[in-house]
């Protein structure tokens, strides 16, 4: 199209000294991150009118390029160059530019047929804003559901494992009751895969935060039993074949200790060093004796770092301290240990 050599799509806020991303089929890596890392910030042929196709030599007319080092580039690189830049409400910019290396001026019917190209190339700015936020949200979501030690499995109708949190690929890999198997999901009892495939077959109904089914799995280890919330994932009819997700599980591990970082109580509370890391050995339900301990100090001298924590966060219990860390658990991030 265009009897050009390239088409290049750079993704940008205004002002940014590098651009967000380049996408140039076909184009060499290397020349790609030339442009990237020494001429971008230089390149003339920005801040075009919103929404308008235009040349370059249209746009910086026969005025010299500022950079005679660009100049040399663009002379190695493009003799004609066609462009049009799109503004999105929030200000990020995706700069449109057909090249080509050699070759006669662009004709009059081209910049029309680029025109045409405008508003489908908005939509797909919009779809990309949107897409990035979705991601955004979904890993401060994961991040947040991580720091409650729960682990998280999509599955899809068939009942194999699409996506995993950390958490339950740690809970998997113990083989304690769960653990992957060659067919997906592995349950130490039967019954529960089945529970799962009668999940599968209930009719849709609509979204609600209420479990579908609740799975006591017993563990050989003799600890605590698994808790598995099993919920349905809605989607449309066309899409339920292949990978698509059907089933999402959360797993509740009791013996998992979520201790919270004490870097963060510290920055929250006002902790100490040793009155933050002492309120995050509490809060994974340690005694006093046993936080001390693991602290390397004497129980006195725990007991004091306690009474500091008690005065800085306004409580006057040791379960109330719990509490509080645990409410700000999901915000404060946490570590296991």
């Amino acid at each position: 199209m265009f009897d050009a050599d390239f088409a290049t799509l750079i993704l940008t806020p205004p002002g940014a000294a590098r651009p967000a991303q380049i996408l140039t089929p076909g184009a060499p890596a290397e020349e790609i991150e030339r442009y990237a890392a020494h001429f971008f910030t230089a390149d003339p042929f920005t801040g075009l009118p919103e929404g308008e196709v235009i040349t370059f030599h249209d746009f910086v007319g026969k005025r010299a390029v500022a950079d005679p080092e660009f100049a040399r580039w663009l002379t190695e690189h493009s003799s004609q160059v066609l462009g049009c830049d799109i503004r999105s409400p929030s200000g990020f910019e995706a700069r449109l530019r057909i090249t080509r290396a050699i070759g006669p001026p662009y004709r009059p019917g081209d910049s029309p047929a680029l025109a045409r190209l405008i508003p489908h190339l908005r939509n797909a700015l919009d779809l990309y804003q949107r897409l990035e936020a979705s991601r955004t949200e979904h890993a401060v979501y994961s991040g947040a559901i991580e720091q409650l030690s729960v682990g998280v499995l999509i599955l899809d109708h068939e009942a194999r494992i699409v996506r995993s949190n950390a958490v339950a690929d740690a809970i998997l890999g113990a083989d304690d009751g769960l653990a992957r198997g060659p067919r997906g999901l592995r349950f130490a009892r039967a019954e529960h895969r089945a529970r799962l495939a009668q999940v599968l077959a209930e009719p849709a109904a609509p979204p609600s935060a209420s479990p579908r089914a609740i799975l006591r799995v017993e563990r050989p280890s003799g600890r605590r039993d698994y808790g598995v919330a099993v919920h349905r994932i809605e989607t449309p009819g066309f899409m339920r074949t292949g990978s698509s997700p059907a089933l999402a599980l959360l797993i509740s591990d009791t013996d998992r200790d979520a201790v919270a970082d004490p870097a963060v109580l510290r920055a929250r509370f006002g902790l100490t060093r040793k009155e933050a890391q002492l309120a995050g050995e509490l809060s994974a339900g340690r005694s006093l004796d046993d936080a001390a301990a693991r602290l390397g100090i004497a129980r006195n001298t725990a007991r004091s770092h306690l009474r500091g924590a008690f005065a800085k966060t306004g409580v006057s219990r040791q379960g109330e301290l719990v509490r509080l860390v645990h409410a700000s658990l999901p915000g404060l991030g946490g570590r296991e240990n």
